[in-house]
Parts: C-alpha cells; structure tokens; sequence
C-alpha cells in the first residue's frame, strides 16, 4: 500500500503516479478526478466509478479505525505528518483490503 497526502491538485496527483510508478502498474482504475487525465496515459488509464468501490470501502473503514480522519470539527489532527505516521502504522491492517 502507498499513498500521498495533499490537496485535490494536479501536482498532488503526480506525486501519487510518481510513487506509483515503481510498482510497474500496468492498468490504473480511477475515478473521474481531472488530475488523472491529464498524469496517465489513455492507455494505462481507465476512469469508472464501478472499479474503485474496493478503495472506497477500504477508506471507510480507515475512517472508521483512525478517528483523525473524521470530522474535521471532532478529530481531525492539524499535523499532516501526524496523520502520515498514523496511515504508515496502521497500513499493514488494510493493505488486504486494498488490494
């Protein structure tokens, strides 16, 4: 499992393919994020909302697990590397899932 933290912008988005690139993926499921259109190639990538309800779910249950990652009024921690400890730390337990 790997994952990038940042804003919804085209630059986090390549830093997400980047990180991807050394796993050698030969086919990308995406949602329609503009970002990914404009990073992978047409070839690799295919834009469906019905190939990418097994991260969603797995999300959820991060959601559920890690209490920072809820409302931002309740729990959200204001440390971006606090979160990325948390999501390194408890990464094993969803990587099943994700896959």
């Amino acid at each position: 499992m790997d994952f990038v933290v940042g804003d919804r912008s085209q630059e986090t988005g390549r830093g997400r393919y980047e990180r991807l690139r050394r796993y050698e993926v030969e086919q990308f499921y995406t949602d329609f994020w503009q970002a990914y259109q404009a990073i992978l190639l047409p070839c690799l990538h295919k834009a469906l909302k019905a190939g990418t309800h097994g991260v969603e779910r797995g999300h959820s249950l991060m959601r559920h697990d890690l209490a920072r990652f809820c409302r931002r009024s309740r729990c959200l921690s204001r440390s971006v590397e606090r979160m990325v400890y948390s999501l390194k730390i408890n990464g094993g337990s969803w990587a099943s899932i994700l896959s």
